[in-house]
This record gives structure tokens, sequence and C-alpha cells, in this order.
């Protein structure tokens, strides 16, 4: 039975109902002093109507609009809480009820869809409605007008560099935005994306140089890598991660900090999507999928110098996590997919799977045939090989409910038409 509109709600509830996971909204609570869930004993939260109003508002702006997060904490300042609470309403006949979460109406009861289908009964909440609209359209003139003022800014710069004989400094004023930015695609429940970084880097650096999309963090940590070729295979990965988590939140993203897990595992904190990574040499293999956990590796095919009782336990380790196999490395592919995808790190993986931890020889290549099986089993995972280009083996493992658990995933190439695309 579906809760009143004026019942709290658990943050459970709140995180299915806004379509984000319960980190993000203790990611929010931290970043916005305004949320204030009440809270009980053991820390357990509990959301007021006018919390999820405002986190309805953070989200719409974080995710539909492209805005950072210091946006939605000026937004906040300038036009106060009400203006964030009621900015993610819609004209009717645009409802969504996956957001709203509305509830129907209850029988012999008169109400009306209003902004974004939500029921009300007239009276203050229509009232407060009217009232607040105006405000927000407002809000929306003004801005198209500083916005506007600022092309007239640039494009007289332009002019003024022109008649100057230096145009280098248009480039970069063009591709300013000083629009609102586009919205981001609809994204697929999850995809796989292999990339040349040898071959895109240079353009990958020229995109980066117009259009920052790193954090301050991953540009020092290329700054402190002491090989340049792997500091520029590096930046052109992180740049193309980027460009594909942006497609599917849009610019708000751009320059944000990567979160990480206790076992240094990155994830965005804003978002709802999980990502794994994996790259040999100058070929990286990126995993996206929503609402899950995801893990993919990549490896040159060689041979893995390991003893014989060894490969004997990757070989029966792969067997119980995706069935035959046929080779060595491939099993270890499918147990580095698994890895990034429960965590916290690979030597957990191993010790859990019973490869690692018990003394070489230790335990049956059949007894970690079945703990291959159990743990696959216990987290709820599907594991392929996928089909990549001669002299290399990769897997991936995901949430068993975005695949069917028989057809093979299809990997999409990022070369430099996609990426042109991607980033028009």
């Amino acid at each position: 039975m579906p809760k009143a509109l004026e019942a709290f709600r658990t943050i459970s509830e709140v995180a299915d109902e806004l379509d984000v996971q319960k980190h993000v909204l203790r990611f929010w609570e931290n970043k916005f002093p305004q949320v204030k869930p009440m809270k009980r004993g053991g820390g357990r939260r509990y959301y007021r109507p006018d919390d999820l109003d405002l986190l309805r508002g953070i989200r719409f702006l974080l995710h539909r609009e492209g805005y950072t997060i210091k946006g939605v904490q000026k937004l906040l300042r300038e036009q106060g809480l009400e203006f964030v609470k009621v900015c993610w309403q819609v004209p009717a006949g645009r409802s969504n009820a996956k957001t709203d979460g509305a509830a129907p109406a209850k029988p012999g009861r008169k109400s009306k869809v209003t902004m974004a289908g939500m029921p009300t009964t007239g009276g203050a909440a229509a009232k407060a409605a009217s009232q607040i609209v105006p405000a927000a359209a407002a809000y929306s003139r003004d801005e198209h007008v500083k916005r506007l003022k600022a092309l007239a800014a640039e494009l007289e710069e332009c002019r003024r560099i022109l008649q100057g004989g230096d145009a280098a400094p248009i480039v970069r004023a063009a591709r300013r935005q000083v629009m609102p930015p586009p919205a981001p695609r609809a994204a697929a429940p999850h995809e796989l994306w292999l990339l040349d970084l040898d071959a895109c880097a240079a353009r990958l650096a020229e995109i980066e140089a117009v259009t920052p999309r790193l954090s301050d963090d991953e540009r020092r940590r290329a700054g402190a890598m002491s090989d340049q070729r792997q500091a520029k295979r590096w930046t052109a990965g992180r740049s193309a991660l980027r460009i594909l988590l942006e497609a599917q939140y849009g610019t708000g993203i751009r320059g944000e900090a990567l979160a990480r897990e206790a076992g240094g595992r990155p994830y965005l904190a804003s978002g709802n999507t999980d990502f794994s990574v994996a790259d040999s040499g100058s070929t990286l293999l990126v995993g996206i999928v929503r609402h899950g956990r995801i893990g993919v590796d990549v490896e040159r095919r060689r041979e893995l110098r390991m003893s014989p009782a060894r490969i004997d336990l990757i070989m029966a380790a792969g067997e119980g996590l995706a069935g035959p196999v046929a080779s060595p490395l491939q099993a270890w592919t499918r147990i580095e997919a698994v890895a990034k995808a429960v965590g916290p790190t690979l030597a957990a993986c191993l010790a859990r799977l019973g490869i690692q931890g018990h003394g070489e020889g230790a335990l049956a290549p059949a007894t970690v045939l079945d703990r291959a099986r159990q743990q696959r089993t216990n987290a709820a995972l599907e594991i392929f090989d996928l089909d990549l280009p001669d002299g290399l083996a990769g897997a991936v493992a995901l949430a068993r409910h975005h695949v069917d658990g028989t057809s093979p995933l299809p990997v999409r190439r990022l070369d430099l038409a996609t990426i042109a695309r991607l980033t028009a």
C-alpha cells in the first residue's frame, strides 16, 4: 500500500523514489546542509515531505540541468530553499510516476494533477505553487539575459582578436558554454567500450585542453608520473571515462572528484551508475552499468608464469564462475572481473575462492570450483568472456538482472569518430 504524501520516508524509500543510491543521498547531505532528515537511534534517517522536495530539486539540477555541486550551492544561497524545492516541477502532461512517486487519489476525493503529475486538493497547495512558478520563470529569464550578454561580449572579443590577427583565442571563446548544457542521452542498462589509447591520446588531450573534464586530483596524479608514456595513456583513459560518464549524466559532473571505497575502488558519488576500467598496454576497456555492480578485465594474450598447481586452481575457479574455460589467461580475466565487481580487492577475492591464503595446493581444484560457483550465486553475478580483437582476452561480471545469462555482451569501439560525436 503506497504511503501518504505527508508520511515520513526511510532512506531506502527515498533512494527508490528518486532513482539514486543511498550513498548518493548521504553525499548530498554532506554537500548541502539544507538537507536535514530526522535521525533516530543508530543513525536511521527519516525524510519529511519538504526534505523529499528539496532532494528532488537537487537531483533535477545535477542530473537534468547539468549544474555542478557548487552551482547548486550557489542557487540555494541566492534563490533560496523554496526555489530549489519547486524547480524540478514541470507543466501538467509531462508527469513521471517513477520520479514523482505520487500516490493515487483516494476514491470519492476530488483531486487534480498539477506540476509533474503531483496530485493536490487545491487550496493552499495550488496557491503556493502559483506564487512560486512565476519566480522560477523570472529566474530563467534573468539567466538567459546574463548568458546572452556574455555571448555578446565574447563575440566582441572575437571581432577584436580578428582585427589583431591572433585567431587562437577564438577557439577557446567559441567552446565556452554560454547557453544551457545539453541534456544527457538516455542511458543503456550496461555499456562496454574498447579504446586504443595510443591512437586517441592526442585528440583526447586536445579535447581536455578546450573543455576540461578531469578533476584536480586526476591532474595532480598524472603530473606526478615519471613515465611520460604512462602518464599520457592514463590521462587519455581518464578523459575517455569522463566523456562516457558525461554522456550518462550531462556536464554537471565535470571536474567532480571521484570518491573511493575502502579497497580503493573509484566511484561517482553524485550518480547512480557503476563503472569499471581495465587496461593492458595501449588498450582500455570500460564497463558502465546502471543500478548494480560491474567489473571488467582485459589482458594481452600470454602464458601465465605460475606453478602447475596454481594454474589448476585458477582454471577451476574460472570454470566455477562461468563454465568451461579455454585457457588459464581467460580464467584469470574472469577472476579479475569478479574481484572488481565484488571487491574490496583482488587479494580478498583470491582468498574467498581458495586460491590464495591456504598454502599452494592446500585446497583441491574441486573445492575451488565449488567456492567459485558459490561466489557467483552469492553475488548474483553473470560472468561473460568478451569477443575482443586478436591478441586480447577479456571478461565482464555484472548484476544478473541486467542480462539473460546466455547472450554475449557487445563491445563497442570508442574511436575518434565516436569521441567526436559524444563531445559535439
